[in-house]
């Protein structure tokens, strides 16, 4: 070893306690993690206009609180945008101006006036995605007849029909089941205010429908028909369905806040099940709508007189990461604190019969979700961690342990697509059709397989036994290497962007023996060391998801240099090239005293070209997980053990 090597090395383990320290600092007393987790500024204005829908006055502490975070947050010269560096987002720049409209702000100031001309700009109101039409509408702000249909005799669709609730994503169907009865009721509650001049041609202009696709047979056209079918449905005086309809989605709706922090235990659902249960003729203070108030009050941060919102918490994914760092670290398999968290991780599996079930009706429950508190809606990516991190342990309960990591191991074995992938929350939720519906412009309708996510459930099953040989494996990675884009690169679903896909695949090839000479790692292997920034960092801009061009542009950050450092040390790099060495020289500079680093971009992925997020741990469990690697790969550190084998399966 060079002495400039050893220098490195020295440095890596020093940065490696340091944020070691640090991590186990963060602990929380029952055993877990979670930090912020960060949206763009719609969280806030929809917050706004639901407390508007609700009678609350503008002078409210609460609404002014919400507005001074708004007014902090509008970039001047561009909007309001939905990450760092964006352009403007017009949705979200007429929803914050309406809710500072609402809260007194003048309209006639520089700010506001240069606001309302970029909005104009980028086309107004009619350029609004369909949640935020349905949003105005609620308040007056848009008319009912000019959105798209949303009836709740979508509960009625049986199972084995192309379109019904169960073949939507889960996320979209928490959110649609709600709006379905907030659309059979189509409420007003007026705001005292109005955003008539933000439309192009004034309030009363002809407003723009879905139109026909030139191709005479086309989804499109498919679903404009349905739309106005269903339009005029709504406005027969008699449904005969709807009655019975109704009470299904709320049933079900009622359903799935049972246990959970909310109905999704995510922001928009927990807000539409609040304006649904009003449209079912629930008052204010019924126990439903108390406790959902109070678990958006749960996702509040005050900072000095401002409130942010949070879109949901992610305690989940911030402990069985936080796990697996500190155990490629080097810390104990029987460490106190992995222990403590186990026990935690162990108590939110999920052994209830889930949405999962309709169309995987031969497994059992034993998944894990993201958030606190939600059993109905457990998904592979958190499970796949969950495993990693609880097979680790060396835990003294062994029956137990053994129990959830059989129990979680053979929920996600039986997610795996017809074409060998796996994906977020369904099984084969890839029914393409659905994505052409006229509401379905938040990008998310429906769940395929990714290779991000098939690459890191294939990870996982290697610490059980799998090898390339069985056919479960071989499907897997016949589905990933089809993915792969013509320069190396992977597209990722769950991260910004292409590095983080990268890395993922190359550490799920890697963990099934793939050799560093297969083309498929070759190729990600010099796509990555292509676009390492001058500095030794990696960096991309969330921009990438909308325009390839911009695919690996972007500042470095700690949270993506560790990806592509991991993706490399992976793909057969050595710890002594450039690359890796430069890479780590990154990490280690830019390394505070107290062992975290400051990101300021964003590198989490909620819907691409629609949300995204910034994890605020992303930058120090990341950052640790990959000097473990680096410390193995030098013969500092063993690999953590498997204490939990399984046989292998076919």
């Amino acid at each position: 070893m060079s002495q400039a090597t050893a220098t490195i090395v020295d440095r890596v383990e020093r940065a490696s306690k340091a944020t070691t320290d640090y991590l186990f600092s963060q602990q929380r007393e029952d055993g877990h993690w979670c930090a912020e987790l960060q949206g763009d500024t719609l969280l806030e204005s929809e917050y706004v206009i639901l407390h508007s829908f609700l009678g609350v006055a503008p002078s409210h502490p609460k609404i002014q609180a919400l507005c001074r975070y708004l007014w902090k947050e509008r970039v001047p010269g561009v909007g309001w945008v939905q990450y760092p560096g964006g352009t403007i987002e017009v949705s979200g720049s007429v929803k914050a101006y309406l809710a500072l409209k609402f809260a007194g702000y003048p309209t006639d100031s520089p700010e506001m006036s240069e606001a309302r001309e970029l909005i104009l700009r980028a086309g107004g109101v009619d350029a609004c995605n369909s949640f935020t039409k349905f949003y105005l509408a609620m308040v007056g702000q848009y008319d009912w007849r000019d959105c798209p249909a949303v009836p709740p005799e979508l509960f009625m669709a049986p199972h084995w029909l192309y379109f019904n609730i169960y073949s939507m994503s889960e996320w979209s169907r928490v959110i649609v089941t709600p709006l379905s009865l907030i659309f059979s009721k189509k409420p007003v509650h007026k705001m005292p205010v109005n955003i008539d001049e933000l439309y192009l041609d004034g309030r009363r202009g002809q407003r723009p429908s879905a139109g026909f696709s030139k191709k005479l047979f086309s989804w499109k056209n498919f679903w404009t028909v349905v739309n106005k079918l269903l339009w005029v449905h709504e406005s027969l005086p008699w449904k005969p369905l709807r009655a019975i309809s109704k009470a299904r989605a709320e049933r079900w709706m009622v359903e799935r806040i049972e246990g959970s922090d909310g109905l999704g235990a995510i922001f928009p659902p927990i807000v539409n099940s609040i304006i649904a249960f009003l449209c079912q003729g629930y008052t204010q203070d019924h126990p439903h709508i108390v406790r959902a108030m109070k678990e958006l009050e749960n996702l509040e941060i005050w900072e000095g007189d401002t409130l942010r919102v949070q879109p949901c918490k992610s305690p989940v994914w911030d402990t069985v990461i936080s796990m697996i760092a500190l155990q490629e670290a080097g810390v104990a398999a029987d460490h106190p604190g992995l222990l403590k968290a186990a026990d935690w991780v162990m108590q939110k599996q999920s052994f209830k019969v889930g949405d999962w079930k309709v169309f995987t009706p031969h497994a059992d429950p034993g998944g894990w979700s993201f958030f606190y508190n939600e059993p109905w809606h457990p998904d592979n990516d958190d499970t796949t961690y969950a495993l990693t991190a609880l097979a680790r342990v060396q835990h003294p309960d062994v029956a137990r342990h053994g129990h959830s990591v059989r129990q979680g191991l053979q929920w996600l074995l039986a997610m795996q697509n017809s074409d060998g992938s796996w994906s977020s929350y369904d099984r084969n939720n890839n029914r393409v059709g659905l994505e052409f519906m006229p509401f379905a412009d938040h990008n998310a309708m429906i769940d395929p397989g990714t290779a991000d996510i098939t690459a890191r459930v294939v990870e996982t099953l290697s610490h059980f036994g799998y090898t390339p040989d069985s056919n479960r494996i071989r499907r897997a990675l016949d589905f990933v290497y089809a993915r792969q884009e013509s320069d190396g690169s992977y597209w990722g679903r769950w991260g910004v962007n292409y590095i983080y896909g990268t890395w993922q695949v190359l550490k799920g090839l890697a963990s099934m023996g793939v050799s560093a000479q297969h083309p498929t790692v070759a190729a990600a292997v010099e796509w990555l060391k292509s676009v390492q920034k001058p500095d030794g960092g990696w960096g991309e801009t969330v921009g990438s998801y909308e325009d390839p061009n911009l695919k690996s542009v972007g500042e470095s950050t700690p949270s993506q240099t560790a990806w592509a450092l991991m993706g490399l040390l992976s793909g057969g790099e050595s710890p002594e090239c450039e690359a890796v060495a430069k890479g780590f020289e990154y990490l280690t500079s830019t390394q505070k005293e107290d062992g975290s680093w400051d990101e300021h971009w964003w590198t989490g992925t909620g819907f691409p070209k629609v949300f995204y997020l910034r994890y605020h741990y992303y930058k120090i469990y990341f950052p640790l997980f990959a000097f473990g690697m680096y410390l193995q790969k030098q013969g500092r550190l063993s690999r953590p053990a498997v204490h939990v084998p399984m046989r292998p399966r076919a």
